[in-house]
């Protein structure tokens, strides 16, 4: 017989290299994005070679931790998979106008998305779990600040901008953060100021919405302790994020003014500094998704069906995303379904984990208010495990959270 502590140090283990599988591709991304940058071999054979090797490396992860998953969770993997099974070809068969679509979003999908799903599923201590993110979060940074320092100095080029790199970045950002705020971790802090600027210098207005989005959630859900020195604290943020609003264009200005100096024409801060907000042309795509869900009410118009009349490209929106998929009666069932689970996930009585849920909402779903397909952001897929193991399933099946 095996003691407790035996049996915990087993599991944490297993959780371990679990939570290793799940990260495995933010950093093989950004060294990815890295070495493609680096050595210019985007749209090549060598790049498509790299980018190839980047797969079978992240493929490799998820192999090393398989069994130990099947072991946990075996018959909801055969489940799952057997469910988006049914339904890609349902929509192969009444949405033929979509297979295009449809098929290149099956390696992402089934190979990287539901995979994500079922691992992240299968983690019973979150706390191991976010020790590897915190690992994988500074490791995506430093190459991140590297690949920023580059393109300052105009050793590699990026473009006007890099939508990205700015995602990348996203990570280290939320998880420096909530180490800041927590731990009070000065580390933490300059890393997160850094990557902030990194953000604004050459990414996109996306990720600058997620972290906002996290500051503000994060001071409504994370009560913590009622001290003098907390409540400081949170006065000091309060009084810095109001002045900052407040002042908002002089602070653009006065930013835009020193990264001109540098030859840096950051997209982002140009962006802010507009009379009116401007949407990249995504007004365009809305009001096309908004049409063809008007004219496709019960039915609507398949999985990736959005691609078919934007030109190859998708909603830009979860929300439109997955009604125009399914049609308003069970797209609204699925939104609601989804948003009962995250609510109850923000506000859960263990603050670690509600902490936990917080940070991945704001990696992986609130990006795709803006951007990106839930068919193809494995990120969104490791928040949908996350919320469905710890919201819906009962609490005290889960070992406990700070063993």
């Amino acid at each position: 017989m095996f003691s407790t502590k035996t049996i915990i140090k087993r599991e944490c283990a297993k959780d371990r290299k679990i939570s290793i599988a799940i990260m495995s591709p933010f950093f093989v991304l950004m060294a990815q994005f890295f070495v493609l940058y680096y050595f210019n071999i985007i749209n090549t054979n060598m790049g498509q070679m790299v980018q190839l090797l980047s797969k079978a490396t992240v493929g490799l992860f998820f192999i090393y931790s398989f069994l130990t998953v099947f072991k946990r969770n075996g018959l909801i993997f055969i489940f799952i998979y057997c469910g988006f099974a049914t339904i890609f070809l349902l929509n192969f068969l009444f949405f033929q106008q979509n297979a295009p679509y449809l098929k290149a979003t099956l390696f992402s999908f089934f190979f990287m998305c539901l995979p994500c799903f079922v691992y992240s599923f299968s983690i019973n201590n979150l706390l191991v779990f976010k020790s590897i993110m915190k690992k994988t979060g500074t490791i995506v940074f430093f190459i991140g600040a590297m690949t920023a320092f580059l393109a300052i100095t105009n050793r590699i080029s990026l473009g006007p901008y890099s939508m990205s790199l700015s995602y990348y970045m996203l990570l280290p950002v939320i998880v420096h953060m909530n180490n800041f705020f927590v731990k009070r971790s000065i580390e933490s802090g300059l890393i997160t100021t850094i990557a902030v600027f990194i953000i604004f210098a050459l990414g996109s207005r996306g990720a600058i919405l997620c972290i906002g989005i996290y500051v503000i959630l994060y001071f409504m859900t994370q009560s913590g302790k009622n001290s003098v020195k907390n409540w400081v604290f949170k006065l000091s943020v309060f009084f810095t994020l109001f002045f900052s609003v407040f002042f908002l264009k002089e602070i653009f200005t006065f930013l835009n003014k020193i990264l001109m100096k540098y030859n840096i024409h950051s997209r982002t801060i140009a962006l802010f500094l507009r009379d009116k907000v401007h949407l990249s042309g995504r007004e365009v795509i809305y009001s096309t998704i908004v049409d063809q869900i008007k004219a496709h009410p019960l039915m609507g118009i398949g999985l990736a069906g959005d691609r078919l009349y934007t030109g190859g490209t998708y909603s830009h929106n979860i929300f439109l995303e997955i009604i125009s998929g399914f049609g308003i009666i069970v797209g609204i069932i699925i939104l609601l379904f989804l948003g009962c689970i995250t609510i109850r996930s923000l506000f859960l009585k263990n603050k670690t984990r509600a902490n936990l849920m917080l940070m991945w909402f704001c990696i992986g779903f609130v990006p795709l208010i803006v951007s990106g397909s839930y068919l193809t952001s494995f990120q969104f897929w490791i928040f949908l495990g996350l919320i469905t193991r710890f919201s819906v399933t009962k609490e005290q099946k889960c070992l406990p959270a700070n063993y």
